[in-house]
């Protein structure tokens, strides 16, 4: 229970701002010949497809699972301020837990991340998906990334900062108890380094595998995440992007959450020019919005939120055996490599 104030300024009880929403489930079959591949080359031997992915606890496996769609990340990521929407101030250090909603338990051992590492986190995935295999260097091309987190200026600087966000993503150590119950512990990027003029980066593939097959896999709208002018309705879009309803939550919940760190005298402000852009932009996420004031601290005044038609678009937990044969099942019928 939390204590909220009244206009006469009496102490009024009630409920805390939902801390574990619960997910959707999903659907217990689902027909295969649903997902429509992307047009990469085919598969000539299908025994390739066994070593898409190999259970977490058997070792590194050569590729990542592809759950059908680059654009999902899992659910931890979009719910809490891993990634936040403070201001870009570089190079501030963190090392320990990061809030995060429902019984995620999230620690972060590097520099703070925003908005702009999810982008170029995302990104990179985009491109790490179309590699043959994930357990060597891959190597990227920060002209590529830039197009990808919607930047047409590929001059020095503009890129000189994509490697810098993607440095820092390397440098990141994570630590996230998922629904099996365990801490799994890696980096969001093994590695990133220089060679030759080119640049590469490698996986944690321990991790990875972990964080993509033991979590929810929501698909995040990043093209049109991108196109939004402010950090914070782009956190905004991605939090609700992995919710069916948007129950009114305390302002200074939100404040918490997505990891603002301006005054807190200005969030409110900040919260209704970003959902104002959603609504503007984003309709289909947000159809309208409201902040109902509830005493004079703006901690305890509560943002309601219309949502729009769209719902989230998601996959379940899965070992990765079973992602696997999903996968098998997908090529032997299609002929194509979904990645």
């Amino acid at each position: 229970m939390m204590t909220n104030y009244g206009k006469e300024g009496v102490a009024i009880e009630a409920p805390a701002p939902e801390d574990d929403w619960d997910l959707p489930q999903p659907a217990r079959s689902r027909r295969v010949d649903t997902f429509i591949a992307p047009p990469f080359d085919p598969v000539k031997n299908p025994r390739e497809i066994e070593k898409i992915a190999l259970p977490v606890a058997k070792g590194c496996p050569l590729r990542l699972p592809s759950l059908f769609d680059p654009d999902r990340c899992p659910a931890f990521m979009a719910r809490g301020p891993l990634f936040s929407s403070g201001r870009t101030m570089l190079g501030i250090p963190h090392d320990g837990p990061v809030k995060a909603q429902g019984k995620y338990s999230l620690t972060l051992c590097g520099e703070r991340l925003y908005m702009r590492d999810k982008q170029v986190w995302h990104a990179v995935m985009n491109i790490v998906k179309r590699a043959p295999a994930h357990n060597v260097p891959i190597r990227i091309e920060l002209g590529a990334i830039a197009t990808l987190i919607g930047s047409s200026d590929h001059g020095g600087r503009a890129l000189r900062r994509v490697w810098q966000n993607v440095e820092r993503l390397s440098r990141a150590t994570i630590e996230v108890t998922l629904r099996d119950g365990h801490a799994h512990k890696g980096k969001l990027l093994g590695a990133a380094y220089r060679q030759d003029g080119k640049y590469f980066i490698e996986l944690d593939m321990q991790w990875m595998t972990a964080a993509f097959c033991l979590d929810y896999q929501f698909k995040i709208n990043c093209k049109r995440r991108n196109g939004l002018t402010s950090s914070l309705a782009q956190w905004l879009h991605d939090f609700l992007s992995t919710h069916k309803s948007s129950p009114g939550l305390s302002l200074g919940y939100l404040r918490d959450l997505c990891g603002f760190d301006g005054q807190h005298r200005k969030f409110p402000a900040a919260i209704r020019a970003a959902l104002a852009e959603l609504k503007n932009s984003t309709a289909a996420l947000v159809a309208d919005f409201e902040i109902i004031k509830n005493g004079r601290s703006s901690d305890y005044w509560n943002v309601v939120i219309v949502r729009g038609p769209e719902q989230p678009s998601f996959t379940g937990p899965s070992s990765p055996e079973a992602i696997d044969r999903t996968e098998s099942r997908c090529i032997r019928k299609t002929g194509w490599v979904v990645l």
